[in-house]
């Protein structure tokens, strides 16, 4: 392995223990026994190897680096693993190789599964409010060289929240080989306040609120790259963004009380494959490990996959139905041919058959509108109206429009498909949601 520290310690062990029998590791790569091939794995963008296993949970433009010439360092890999499809669509969109979409694979993220097994191991007892308080370490700059930490800033609030709650102060360390990871104390938080780091997306979904001091943060993520995630929680407000001091402390006053905030939610379903869906992670990176490991059945999915496409062309649906079943055989991670799977059986009216296929593109990490709809409609098509009314929600609310005009469009969707009763609970949040916001400008 590239990097080996507490943190990769961890993710490493959750897939090894997933592996099939007759597969081997090393510290310089994975190996295949039952074959001469090596694949070799890489944790950091910046060391070549044929696969990319992106561990680090924040964005901050890990994937888009250059090397000494110029070139995208994700050049160096044939395949990437990354924990969600937020960061699947960035590497696909904006990078400047020309990569397919199953080179960039969705696992999910092996340290999420770690730290909710810890966590599940104890319960938070009653009394005041336990604050984490993490700042990205000062190396992390601006375009002009200025540090983007508030570690300066914060350092002291022992004092300022003191009276209110118990505080933590550490801060998040880069990437070395010393590198410990902030384990214990966000386990027994119960809100996080932090920047930019990596634990932003740990205490989401670990269920734990997150505070951004606004007010010493600014706006100059946004400068720095406003395409990164970081950059979108921070134009979008997603989470608790106070403007001061007595706002942030009216925060913390809450305590184990205190909601995600707004937007968490979609986001991180988007952001993380195994925020809602349990564990898992560890063995998705080690099926598609040993799949990449074994060329010869890459090859033939791809074959079996171009002969579905061409018999779907042609109008054969049986015909491709039988080449695309084939590939999933071959390759159950492969969300296109799920798709394709779910698309022949929508045409059959195998409604059934197609929920199947489309939730599993879902759990292997495709998300999007339309794919919810779709999969809202195969489950008004089966009577499921209440698993539909779920999707319709899933897909209209990450759109970027006012939340009670989403509601709205599920409130259409719904009652076009004859669900009356979930038509009336989403024009109910429309109405409600519209006196306490946009109704406010008349």
């Amino acid at each position: 392995m590239t990097l080996k520290n507490t943190l990769t310690k961890q993710i490493l062990k959750q897939v090894q223990s997933a592996f099939s029998p007759g597969v081997m590791y090393s510290t310089t790569g994975w190996r295949y026994r039952r074959r001469s091939d090596t694949l070799y794995v890489s944790l950091l963008p910046s060391v070549p190897a044929d696969v990319l296993l992106g561990y680090d949970l924040a964005d901050r433009r890990h994937y888009f680096q250059t090397n000494a010439n110029g070139q995208p360092e994700l050049a160096a890999f044939d395949h990437i693993l990354v924990p969600g499809s937020w960061t699947q669509r960035q590497i696909l969109n904006r990078n400047t190789i020309d990569l397919k979409p199953e080179q960039v694979l969705v696992t999910g993220s092996p340290r999420i599964d770690y730290l909710r097994t810890i966590q599940s191991q104890f319960s938070r007892q009653a009394g005041r409010p336990k604050i984490l308080i993490a700042p990205i370490h000062p190396n992390w700059k601006d375009k002009f060289g200025d540090s983007l930490s508030i570690a300066e800033d914060v350092m002291d609030w022992h004092n300022t929240l003191g009276d209110l709650c118990d505080v933590t102060y550490q801060m998040d360390p880069q990437n070395t080989y010393k590198k410990v990871p902030i384990t214990d104390a966000l386990l027994h938080s119960d809100i996080v306040i932090t920047d930019y780091t990596s634990l932003i997306y740990e205490a989401w979904a670990l269920g734990k609120p997150v505070v951004f001091p606004r007010w010493l943060t600014g706006s100059r993520i946004l400068q720095k790259s406003d395409w990164i995630a970081e950059a979108e929680i921070y134009r979008e407000r997603i989470g608790h963004h106070p403007m001061s001091i007595g706002a942030l402390r009216d925060l913390v006053r809450q305590g184990q009380n205190l909601a995600l905030g707004d937007g968490v939610d979609a986001f991180m379903r988007d952001y993380l494959l195994n925020y809602e869906i349990e564990g898992q992670a560890g063995r998705r990176i080690a099926t598609a490990l040993e799949y990449l490991s074994d060329t010869s059945r890459m090859m033939q999915e791809a074959t079996l996959l171009d002969q579905g496409k061409a018999a779907l062309n042609s109008g054969d649906v049986m015909q491709a139905e039988e080449h695309f079943s084939l590939a999933r055989k071959l390759n159950g991670g492969n969300i296109h041919t799920a798709i394709e799977l779910a698309n022949i059986y929508h045409l059959k009216n195998d409604y059934l058959g197609e929920v199947k296929m489309l939730e599993a593109a879902l759990q292997h990490g495709r998300t999007g509108d339309a794919l919810n709809q779709q999969l809202a409609g195969a489950y008004h098509a089966l009577g499921q109206h209440d698993l539909a009314y779920k999707h319709y929600e899933h897909a209209v609310l990450n759109k970027s429009k006012s939340v009670w005009k989403q509601y709205y469009e599920v409130g259409c969707l719904s009652g076009h498909y004859g669900a009356s009763g979930n038509a009336t609970k989403a024009f109910e949040k429309a109405l409600a949601l519209f006196k306490t916001t946009d109704a406010k400008i008349f």
